[in-house]
């Protein structure tokens, strides 16, 4: 058996440029790994031409729309393989949150079946099977800390993110990535973002605190307009003594960036204690019970970690 932990991602910029003829927008992106992760593991079984996926959240009746499974067939085909394997996942990655949990089980699978069925794939290869799968697809293969342009296919590696703490905080809904476009595509353009000066601010060696005024998600706007109480959770994870807040990918997750492991204990139980005492009056009952989950950045010269083999 192999088994592999796949990685979420958090966008430290988000920049919507033009639409393209295909209907996708382009985007310009800082994207980093977190520790954050799913639990993949890989099996070949006896039966031909099958791919068995089981575990959390897998409905059967819709299996082969799963992006795993997706990603086994499309790698299986690309190699001509008959070969039939299972494929268990352990989610701790909430799901239609901006976090590319999909996305980042994708590329665990098809690194997995990589290793297991000793193929040898180049990473190149891998990347053109990963973007016919998903945008955040190619991202989630090598990880780190990335620049993502065109529709997030095109990688360039930059210096690792100071050390940091990080707060994730996913709320009790989803939202509809297609509206959050639609309605961006009608407001009043927003400030540039400076994604060169930031990628300088790396490579000098700086400290964490450094890079927050260049951190901005363009989607954010759309969001909490869709969304008010995202800009409440917000106000409260900055008065709770968050060092710096911000929406991942088009939402509705939010991370906090703290310097320490600490730091990011005392927000989060500061943040908890002012949901159930402060707010009950301007959230909804249902949105007084997010997940929040302390992690860390995760720097990697690839998207998983092989756990055993």
């Amino acid at each position: 058996m192999l088994t592999l932990l796949a990685h979420a991602k958090i966008n430290l910029t988000l920049d919507v440029l033009a639409k393209r003829p295909d209907g996708y927008h382009e985007v310009e992106m800082v994207m980093q790994s977190i520790s954050l992760s799913d639990k993949l593991s890989f099996i070949r079984t006896n039966n031909n031409d099958s791919i068995e996926l089981s575990g959390d959240l897998i409905p059967q009746e819709t299996v082969q729309n799963n992006l795993i499974y997706r990603a086994a067939s499309a790698f299986l085909k690309y190699n001509g393989l008959t070969d039939g394997v299972k494929i268990t996942v352990k989610k701790n990655i909430p799901i239609a949150t901006g976090l590319a949990g999909g996305s980042t089980d994708a590329a665990a699978t098809l690194h997995g079946l990589n290793i297991l069925l000793k193929q040898n794939n180049s990473i190149l290869e891998l990347e053109q099977l990963a973007l016919k799968l998903g945008s955040d697809v190619p991202f989630c293969l090598t990880g780190g800390l990335q620049l993502a342009q065109g529709r997030g296919e095109k990688l360039t590696p930059i210096s690792p993110i100071p050390n940091c703490s990080l707060l994730i905080v996913k709320p009790p809904f989803s939202l509809s990535t297609p509206k959050i476009y639609q309605l961006y595509d009608s407001m009043p353009n927003q400030k540039k973002i400076k994604t060169q000066e930031l990628i300088a601010q790396f490579s000098n060696d700086c400290k964490i605190e450094t890079i927050f005024p260049y951190l901005l998600n363009k989607l954010e706007k759309p969001a909490f307009t869709i969304k008010p109480s995202l800009q409440i959770y917000k106000e409260m994870l900055l008065q709770a003594g968050a060092a710096h807040v911000m929406m991942s990918g088009s939402g509705p997750t939010l991370f906090a960036i703290n310097k320490s492991l600490e730091d990011s204990i005392t927000v989060k139980e500061k943040f908890l204690c002012a949901l159930k005492a402060t707010y009950k009056k301007t959230l909804h009952p249902q949105e007084l019970s997010p997940e929040v989950f302390v992690t860390t950045v995760k720097p990697t010269s690839h998207g998983y970690d092989l756990i055993n083999s």
